[in-house]
Protein backbone atom coordinates (compact mmCIF):
# COMPACT_ATOMS: atom_id res chain seq x y z
CA UNK A 1 0.00 0.00 0.00
CA UNK A 2 3.06 2.45 1.10
CA UNK A 3 4.38 1.56 -2.34
CA UNK A 4 0.82 2.63 -4.57
CA UNK A 5 0.97 5.66 -2.37
CA UNK A 6 4.75 7.18 -3.43
CA UNK A 7 4.03 5.99 -7.12
CA UNK A 8 1.12 7.89 -7.11
CA UNK A 9 2.42 11.44 -5.68
CA UNK A 10 5.12 10.62 -8.03
CA UNK A 11 3.03 10.66 -10.84
CA UNK A 12 0.60 13.35 -8.92
CA UNK A 13 3.91 15.41 -8.90
CA UNK A 14 5.29 15.10 -12.17
CA UNK A 15 1.40 15.74 -13.74
CA UNK A 16 1.39 19.10 -12.08
CA UNK A 17 5.12 20.32 -12.89
CA UNK A 18 4.42 18.95 -16.58
CA UNK A 19 0.95 20.89 -17.13
CA UNK A 20 2.62 24.48 -16.98
CA UNK A 21 5.72 23.34 -18.79
CA UNK A 22 3.43 21.84 -22.04
CA UNK A 23 1.39 25.39 -21.96
CA UNK A 24 4.03 27.76 -21.44
CA UNK A 25 5.19 28.84 -24.98
CA UNK A 26 1.94 28.90 -26.11
CA UNK A 27 0.78 31.42 -23.08
CA UNK A 28 4.03 33.13 -23.52
CA UNK A 29 2.64 34.09 -27.50
CA UNK A 30 -0.17 34.46 -26.08
CA UNK A 31 1.28 37.71 -23.92
CA UNK A 32 2.81 39.14 -26.27
CA UNK A 33 6.44 37.30 -26.68
CA UNK A 34 7.46 36.72 -30.15
CA UNK A 35 7.80 33.14 -31.05
CA UNK A 36 11.34 33.85 -32.67
CA UNK A 37 12.77 35.54 -29.22
CA UNK A 38 13.94 32.19 -27.89
CA UNK A 39 16.11 32.07 -31.23
CA UNK A 40 18.11 35.01 -30.62
CA UNK A 41 19.95 33.57 -28.15
CA UNK A 42 19.49 30.35 -29.60
CA UNK A 43 17.83 27.31 -28.04
CA UNK A 44 21.02 25.32 -27.62
CA UNK A 45 23.12 28.16 -25.62
CA UNK A 46 20.22 28.20 -23.19
CA UNK A 47 19.95 24.76 -22.47
CA UNK A 48 23.70 24.87 -21.93
CA UNK A 49 23.44 27.89 -19.53
CA UNK A 50 20.01 26.51 -18.16
CA UNK A 51 21.68 23.28 -17.07
CA UNK A 52 25.18 24.84 -15.77
CA UNK A 53 23.20 27.05 -13.46
CA UNK A 54 20.94 23.88 -12.00
CA UNK A 55 24.60 22.01 -11.56
CA UNK A 56 25.81 25.59 -9.81
CA UNK A 57 22.65 25.82 -7.77
CA UNK A 58 22.30 21.67 -6.94
CA UNK A 59 26.72 21.59 -5.67
CA UNK A 60 26.27 24.85 -3.86
CA UNK A 61 22.88 22.92 -1.67
CA UNK A 62 26.89 21.44 0.08
CA UNK A 63 27.09 24.86 1.85
CA UNK A 64 23.51 26.30 2.81
CA UNK A 65 23.19 25.86 6.67
CA UNK A 66 19.64 28.13 6.66
CA UNK A 67 16.14 28.04 5.42
CA UNK A 68 16.79 30.83 3.63
CA UNK A 69 19.83 29.35 1.64
CA UNK A 70 17.84 26.23 0.99
CA UNK A 71 15.08 28.49 -0.54
CA UNK A 72 17.31 30.60 -2.88
CA UNK A 73 19.13 27.50 -4.35
CA UNK A 74 15.80 26.08 -4.96
CA UNK A 75 14.07 29.18 -6.48
CA UNK A 76 17.69 29.66 -8.75
CA UNK A 77 17.51 25.89 -9.41
CA UNK A 78 13.79 25.83 -10.29
CA UNK A 79 14.11 29.03 -12.29
CA UNK A 80 16.55 27.67 -14.63
CA UNK A 81 14.27 24.08 -14.50
CA UNK A 82 11.49 26.17 -15.81
CA UNK A 83 13.56 27.71 -18.52
CA UNK A 84 15.14 24.85 -19.90
CA UNK A 85 12.56 22.29 -20.40
CA UNK A 86 10.18 24.26 -22.78
CA UNK A 87 13.54 24.21 -24.98
CA UNK A 88 13.99 20.82 -25.53
CA UNK A 89 11.01 20.74 -28.06
CA UNK A 90 12.48 23.06 -30.05
CA UNK A 91 16.12 21.34 -30.57
CA UNK A 92 13.56 18.29 -31.34
CA UNK A 93 12.12 20.22 -33.63
CA UNK A 94 15.41 21.83 -35.53
CA UNK A 95 17.01 18.04 -35.32
CA UNK A 96 14.37 16.15 -36.35
CA UNK A 97 11.70 17.90 -37.80
CA UNK A 98 8.34 20.09 -36.59
CA UNK A 99 6.67 16.66 -37.32
CA UNK A 100 8.53 15.23 -34.13
CA UNK A 101 7.54 17.62 -31.90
Amino acid sequence: MQRAAISFTYLACCAAHSGPIFHMVSYAIDCGVPAIAADRIGAKRMIVFGLALQAVSVSLYVFSRDLASFYGLALMFGFSYGAVIPLYAILVGDYFGAGSR
